[in-house]
């Protein structure tokens, strides 16, 4: 897995590179890839929770006027939380490993313009939908239900707003940002949202 990941990395800052100069810059097209840290927070008071690594990976379209930019993409991003539970004298350790199809939709403006590197503030608005659910006990797996009622594991709708700053380098975007998550994901009463960091590049083609 890290292999091929390494391999397209490779081949895309190839792509990057031989075709930067012919590109119109008032639009161009890409993709992003990194990893994410993300955790429930939750009114529950006997739950615990502890951020974990999830990959990402997003293709986008973007608009350039002058420092503004719009970015709508299409994300793939695999959330990861360890839940630790006591209750009734009873403590537990599993992960929810969450899959989701995202659409994002950044709204970026450029504050810092050097010659070789710009820095950008982004804000970008989601709505995802949850394509899988697991959770995983030491080696056991184990599908969750996803739905709109209190027999369900979790809602599969989720919205949130990611803030963050990334640097242009060239054709290359390394960002970091904070994700809000907004929407209850709990078909319960209690409240549960998912919030994270990200880190990655983005490599425009």
């Amino acid at each position: 897995m890290r292999k091929c990941l390494f391999f397209i990395i490779v081949f895309l800052m190839f792509l990057s590179v031989n075709r930067g100069q012919a590109q119109d810059n008032t639009h161009n097209y890409g993709v992003k890839m990194g990893i994410n840290y993300n955790k429930y927070r939750s009114s529950e008071i006997y739950y615990y929770y502890r951020a974990k690594r999830g990959l990402h990976i997003s293709f986008f379209y973007a608009k350039n006027y002058d420092d503004f930019r719009i970015q709508p993409s299409v994300m793939f991003i695999q959330k990861v939380s360890t839940l630790e539970k006591y209750k009734e004298m009873k403590y537990s350790v599993y992960d929810h490993i969450l899959s989701f199809i995202e659409i994002p939709f950044e709204f970026s403006y450029k504050v810092v313009d050097f010659k070789l590197l710009a820095v950008r503030v982004n804000f970008e608005p989601y709505i995802g939908y949850c394509l899988k659910a697991i959770k995983r006990d030491e080696s056991k797996y184990e599908e969750l239900s996803i739905g709109r009622n209190d027999k369900d594991a979790l809602s599969p709708i989720n919205a949130g707003l990611r803030i963050g700053l990334s640097f242009e380098i060239s054709r290359f975007e390394p960002y970091f940002c904070y994700d809000i998550g907004l929407k209850d994901i709990s078909p319960y009463d209690g409240k549960l949202t998912n919030n994270g960091a990200s880190m990655g590049i983005a490599f425009h083609f």
